[in-house]
């Protein structure tokens, strides 16, 4: 209802008050008033304005309202999540005794060649090159996701977390997309989802801590290159 359509209503309610109350007298004066509020309060209610309801689907907070495309403050913070996530599945694998500290023997016996991230990149604050930094980036994330998968089968007591930090590394990827590309899964990488079964039970867990610890630090510098490229004043 119009806010001119409410003054009328009040208008009409308060001489229909004043009418009762010369016809009546001061005896009905209190029943008289409460009437009178209980219209007007009932008609302000009606003419205001209905909650505004946003209804996320946990990635498009902190996203831009004018093209509906993430921020960098946005894929900041989700690569900080991610990386404390997988941090935090790193150290409950740790809690195996002696498996952490012995992992070397097992990543010199079968190099994983995971993706790391080097000056060359243009990633870090000497020589940043933002369309080369993000485009780094976005091919690694993607690289990352078979390792990802093979943590997610064997960690079998945590998979539904490995899971999320998976799907939440691609809408990372997808975020920070600046070129249309295919990548493609390296004999490497397909190797770790087909050989995995026939490992033992100790060498799972020591390669799944092996591929998580490498993943937080790989996060740890997305999240600080692209904390970087906010800096230079430029988004994605």
């Amino acid at each position: 209802m119009s806010p001119k359509g409410c003054a009328c209503i009040r208008m009409h309610a308060l001489t229909a008050s004043l009418r009762l109350r010369e016809k009546t007298g001061s005896s009905c004066k209190s029943v008289f008033y409460l009437v009178l509020i209980c219209i007007l309060s009932w008609e302000w209610v009606r003419s205001a304005p209905a909650p505004s309801i946003i209804v996320s689907s946990g990635e498009d907070v902190g996203t831009s309202t004018s093209n509906n495309r993430p921020t960098m403050h946005t894929s900041v913070e989700l690569a900080k999540f991610i990386a404390q996530q997988a941090n935090m599945l790193n150290k409950e694998l740790c809690k195996t005794p002696n498996l952490c500290e012995n992992s070397l023997e097992t990543l010199i016996e079968n190099p994983l060649k995971l993706p790391t991230m080097v000056s060359e990149d243009g990633c870090f604050q000497k020589g940043f090159n933002k369309e080369k930094c993000l485009g780094k980036i976005h091919h690694d994330l993607k690289k990352f996701q078979p390792y990802l998968l093979y943590v997610e089968k064997h960690f079998t007591s945590k998979q539904g977390n490995v899971e999320l930090i998976r799907f939440k590394t691609m809408v990372l990827a997808n975020n920070l997309k600046t070129v249309e590309e295919t990548t493609t899964v390296s004999n490497t990488q397909q190797s770790i989802l087909t050989d995995g079964k026939s490992e033992n039970l100790w060498t799972q867990k020591v390669t799944s801590h092996l591929i998580l610890q490498a993943f937080t630090d790989y996060m740890e510098n997305t999240s600080r290159a692209v904390r970087h490229s906010i800096k230079k004043g430029k988004r994605v």
